[in-house]
């Protein structure tokens, strides 16, 4: 059978002793690549399994698939093939005789276990080292068209509360960037085009112009650096250099009109 990174029952086979380890997983692919690695590291926590891959190497196992299903599938189905290998006296690996699968199990925890969980990652700042790996890790991955869509649906319609947009404010706000940041966000957005050529509706247009409208009369101005504003002034100067060179091949003529119509202008080509 293909392993494929789908729901699914699989199992880790001994393949002197024939001892057997029943798992399931929403990816099946990926969670024996998981049980490899940990069990090269010595960190399986099945240590049953750990101590035969110590004893005799990686390669006296093979993992394999036994069967892809549905999530809400999972438990029940690994619950069968661990029933089955004890009915017929075959050894396993598995520490309980239950399925301890909480796939298709939403866990809630309390107000209490939130709140214990929040404070033990407050203040806890990832070391240099630790945020290069994880950029390592997540380089050349890309999300496919079916998973856009899952996040697209799954936040469609979600809006920040007054409170949330009030703190996001309250953080950002006077906060002048680098010009490292400034060039690292530049060259991280050359190239994208997902923008290109969208346009607004006027009822898009309206709530941006009514924001921005609200937020001058408060008396707040964007807090540009020097730097910043000695930069549009040159995109601007030469953005009307390139627009006079345009026009300096064509004429433009006024046709007149009649009282009560409108007067037409156009260009006539070069001259």
């Amino acid at each position: 059978m293909e392993l494929e990174n789908r729901p699914g029952v699989y199992r880790i086979v001994h393949a002197v002793s024939n001892r057997t380890y029943i798992g399931s997983s929403i990816k099946m692919r990926t969670r024996l690549k998981t049980h490899r690695a940990e069990l090269c590291r010595n960190k399986h926590r099945n240590i049953r399994l750990q101590r035969a891959c110590i004893r005799d190497g990686i390669d006296a196992f093979i993992f394999e698939p036994l069967l892809n299903c549905q999530v809400e599938e999972l438990c029940f189905l690994e619950q069968k093939f661990i029933d089955a290998y004890i009915d017929h006296d075959l050894p396993i690996y598995n520490q309980k005789p239950s399925s301890d699968s909480r796939h298709g199990f939403k866990q809630i925890h309390s107000l209490e276990t939130r709140a214990k969980m929040s404070a033990s990652g407050k203040g806890k700042r990832k070391t240099p080292e630790h945020i290069a790996k994880c950029a390592a890790a997540q380089k050349g991955k890309h999300v496919s068209l079916e998973t856009r869509a899952k996040l697209r649906a799954a936040n469609l319609g979600k809006h920040l509360t007054l409170e949330t947009k009030a703190k996001i404010g309250a953080k950002s706000k006077g906060r002048i960037l680098t010009f490292e940041e400034r060039t690292k966000r530049s060259i991280s957005q050359k190239g994208r085009q997902y923008c290109l050529g969208r346009v607004l509706s006027q009822d898009t247009r309206t709530k941006i112009s009514m924001a921005l409208k609200r937020y001058c009369a408060a008396g707040n101005r964007p807090s540009l650096s020097t730097e910043h504003r000695e930069n549009i002034s040159v995109g601007l100067l030469a953005y009307q250099k390139q627009k006079l060179l345009t026009l300096q091949g064509k004429t433009f003529s006024v046709s007149i009109s009649t009282p009560g119509e409108k007067a037409v202008g156009a260009y006539r080509g070069d001259r």
